[in-house]
């Protein structure tokens, strides 16, 4: 399952290929809120799962109205964006998972399974929709920036997890996403990873990981072609490009729950 997210890599690089037509950062799950006004938000356990959704126990609703105490959320439909993304909806979490998720009603058939007036699986490629519940801890992009770029590091300033108690108490403070991050905690900045730009002969990441992580890396040249591909297990991280003729690259990178925001590379 592909993460929803918010800004096109041809925003933030013109030059880019069009590999990168799909490419994108994530936006919080408080602009998901501000974004789908009429969208219900609630918090609920997955309580079964098969080939066409998942069926959800709510336990809070936190915006808008749902009376039952169980719904329906139907698979969305499939689309392309550099290879198809899925959008079933038993993607959204394990059963007995919590989750507060944004939910669209359906109103409209798209699907043979569909039924009017249940939910469909969103599918914001702009947002995040969904939020973690685990041991009375809410996980995810809350509220604040995903990503932004300071020089060749890209940071990170935004709440990612909160106690879930605190953050449905802000909630009905505010009646909205909108003063949560105040609220809750104040962000911190956290240099994710660093890259060397421009390169003469190899790329050079480094990551900032207590426990590195397992990582897919990706290289394709201003053409939209791959060059390289890898699985790294080290926060130090080097691709050689001496083969390579000077020009410009981009690199995307996959974790085992994330996906950074792609980067461009020149090489001299």
């Amino acid at each position: 399952m592909k993460q929803s997210l918010l800004i096109t890599l041809s925003v933030l690089f013109l030059n880019s290929p069009p590999l990168f037509a799909c490419s994108y950062s994530n936006g919080s799950f408080c602009a998901t809120v501000d974004y789908r006004k009429t969208d219900v938000v609630l918090m609920g356990k997955i309580v079964s799962s098969d080939s066409n959704g998942i069926k959800l126990k709510v336990i809070d609703v936190l915006k808008g109205t749902e009376t039952r105490t169980e719904i329906r959320v139907w698979d969305g439909t499939d689309f392309d964006c550099n290879g198809t993304v899925s959008m079933q909806a038993s993607e959204l979490g394990s059963l007995l998972d919590y989750i507060v998720i944004v939910l669209p009603k359906i109103s409209n058939i798209e699907n043979s399974w569909d039924v009017v007036g249940d939910y469909r699986r969103p599918g914001y490629l702009q947002y995040t929709p969904k939020l973690v519940l685990k041991n009375g801890i809410l996980k995810g992009l809350i509220a604040g920036d995903d990503w932004a770029t300071v020089g060749n590091r890209f940071v990170r300033n935004a709440l990612m997890e909160t106690d879930y108690e605190k953050f449905k108490s802000a909630w009905q403070t505010h009646s909205t996403c909108g003063g949560i991050l105040s609220s809750l905690s104040t962000p911190t900045l956290k240099n994710d990873f660093t890259f060397q730009n421009p390169i003469t002969s190899n790329i050079s990441l480094n990551f900032d990981e207590l426990t590195p992580s397992e990582k897919t890396i990706e290289v394709y040249n201003s053409n939209g072609s791959k060059i390289s591909s890898g699985k790294y297990y080290t926060n130090t991280i080097s691709i050689d490009m001496s083969a390579q003729s000077n020009g410009i690259y981009f690199v995307r990178m996959f974790a085992k729950n994330e996906q950074y925001e792609p980067i461009r590379i020149v090489k001299q």
